[in-house]
């Protein structure tokens, strides 16, 4: 399509679990030409599957994801993980799997921002109480001086 998605793409945009666990069985253990695993292929905006389905909310694609070896830390264009795409939309059940499974609750994005920084700024306080008590650093300042905390008060 326009953005370059590819059919996991689209899958984990839609939250289609048995499409998703069926294309990652196919790729998995495969390589692409730059070393990183098939499942983490970028669309136009340096998205992976892992960010759209994260973005989304779709816990069990985001579960078949890192079970495939998708790479939870791999920023796309603006610098954010999936995790980031996850605390951005208030998804805490995916924020949680990711967190669980490993994700950075510190990787910054682009402005220094954390998915704590996302998640406050957008006034989702489960998400932020989450991330506060499992490892994100509530003090870490983002390029602008701001902590997380600047961001709900």
């Amino acid at each position: 399509d326009g953005e370059s998605n590819v059919a996991l793409h689209r899958a984990a945009r839609k939250g289609q679990e048995k499409v998703a666990e069926t294309l990652v069985a196919a790729v998995s253990g495969r390589n692409t030409s730059n070393g990183s695993s098939s499942v983490d292929i970028l669309n136009r905006f340096g998205r992976t599957p892992l960010h759209e389905a994260a973005a989304f909310g779709y816990v069990g694609v985001v579960r078949t994801l890192v079970a495939g070896r998708a790479n939870m830390n791999l920023p796309d264009s603006h610098c954010e993980t999936p995790l980031h795409a996850a605390a951005l939309e208030g998804h805490l059940d995916a924020v949680r799997l990711l967190t669980e499974a490993g994700a950075d609750a510190n990787k910054p994005d682009c402005h220094g921002r954390t998915p704590l920084h996302a998640s406050g700024n957008k006034g989702y306080v489960d998400v932020s109480r989450y991330l506060a008590e499992n490892g994100a650093d509530p003090t870490k300042l983002d390029r602008y001086g701001d902590t997380p905390v600047t961001y709900v008060s």
